[in-house]
């Protein structure tokens, strides 16, 4: 049941259109770790400061991009969902 949860969720297209900067802003974190709160993406404001709250998701989703691309991005959305459901079935309400 929760493998056939994850799957639902998870084999949905990919279409959330911060899917594409979230693995753009990851990869360059991972290039270059000082990169954090600094962003590369705005032409009108080269190096302005921003807070970016989720880096560590940005990072998690640009590994899963580097090994296995699209379908390891969907793996994780898939691994993620069963995680989070198993964790409700077993903390519980």
């Amino acid at each position: 049941m929760i493998v056939t949860l994850g799957a639902i969720f998870g084999l949905h297209y990919l279409i959330d259109p911060d899917l594409f900067l979230h693995i753009t802003v990851g990869h360059d974190i991972l290039a270059h770790p000082g990169s954090i709160g600094v962003s590369h993406f705005i032409e009108a404001h080269p190096s302005f400061p921003y807070v970016e709250d989720k880096w560590l998701a940005c990072v998690l989703v640009a590994l899963a991009h580097a090994i296995a691309g699209l379908d390891g991005v969907m793996g994780y959305q898939i691994a993620l969902c069963v995680a989070v459901v198993s964790l409700d079935r077993i903390v519980g309400p």
